[in-house]
């Protein structure tokens, strides 16, 4: 099945919790490297999938990340991310 398999989406649905970023970068080392799939975010959870807000994300993408808090997608609940207030929460932990 895996195959057939050309693209797939990363989407972080719901509030901000540790350990998304590494799982965003697991997935997408993993995809790209041992399954030669493109890999594509959705940004800010199933908002970002209604709006077709998506960006590619490569292996150099995923590196670094480790270490940043929130995720590098955004968050789709407002208010639900750790972040400072100074920041809007859909856009916590972004570059």
């Amino acid at each position: 099945m895996a195959e057939h398999i050309k693209r797939i989406g990363v989407l972080t649905g719901g509030g901000d919790c540790p350990g998304l970023n590494a799982v965003i970068r697991a997935v997408t080392k993993t995809a790209i490297w041992q399954h030669g799939i493109e890999v594509v975010g959705i940004e800010d959870g199933f908002q970002g999938l209604i709006e077709d807000r998506v960006r590619p994300l490569s292996a150099r993408d995923a590196s670094g990340i480790l270490t940043r808090g929130g995720t590098i997608l955004g968050a789709a609940t407002p208010g639900a991310t750790a972040c400072a207030s100074t920041r809007p929460p859909a856009r916590c932990g972004r570059t």
